[in-house]
């Protein structure tokens, strides 16, 4: 698509959904948050404090922008059934839900059955894979206990770049081996970044 008609295309759907909070000149707000932010889902990630700091931007206006971001991500992580194999696109629009609106850097575990199937996500707690209370036996341990046969690895990189780091992949490696002493595969390990969510690809899968 050309780039100019996608732009566009934005300006004109946020300039409709700004009417509802903005009464005169919703067209040139809608035109200066896309020039400044670029995409929705970037959008969707800026504070409100920066949100309000664009010329014409009112709180109600910012609040039914978060709103309405809010009830996307609902829609997309209420779709996400248990005990279905998902395919990887699946995964990553829910994990991009699931992370919404989170500032701080989160780790989640999706476990599936020998099928591949999901058996549940779980909440591991904040900060990186091997930091804060996110501890690699505590991954481990959770797997075990509900008796998966592979587990899906995400976390967040809330404010800065969604690339995987080297340090992203080194923990990736060592964390492979740890489930496979328990006879559990680690399928993948994901980096999210408001939209933009990232598979980590291991130095022997290249």
């Amino acid at each position: 698509m050309n780039k100019s008609l996608s732009v566009r295309g934005t300006v004109s759907y946020l300039a409709r959904l700004l009417n509802f909070a903005i009464r005169d000149g919703a067209d040139e707000v809608a035109a200066r948050l896309v020039e400044k932010y670029g995409t929705l889902d970037i959008l969707a990630s800026v504070g409100a404090h920066a949100l309000l700091s664009v010329e014409g931007m009112t709180p109600s206006a910012v609040n039914l922008l978060k709103i309405t971001a809010a009830l996307t991500a609902r829609r997309i992580t209420d779709g996400f059934a248990v005990g279905k194999k998902h395919t990887e696109f699946e995964i990553k629009d829910y994990l991009s839900g699931l992370y919404h609106g989170t500032e701080v850097e989160t780790v989640y575990l999706i476990l599936l059955d020998g099928e591949g199937r999901t058996i549940s996500t779980e909440y591991m707690g904040e900060g990186t894979v091997g930091a804060s209370d996110v501890y690699p036996r505590r991954l481990l341990e959770a797997a075990i206990k509900r008796g998966a046969s592979g587990v899906i690895l995400a976390h967040n990189h809330p404010r800065g770049n969604g690339r995987p780091s080297i340090e992203d992949v080194n923990s990736t490696e060592r964390l492979t081996r740890l489930f496979e002493s328990a006879g559990i595969s680690l399928v993948a390990h994901y980096v999210v970044s408001g939209r933009v969510v990232d598979r980590i690809t291991l130095t022997s899968e290249k």
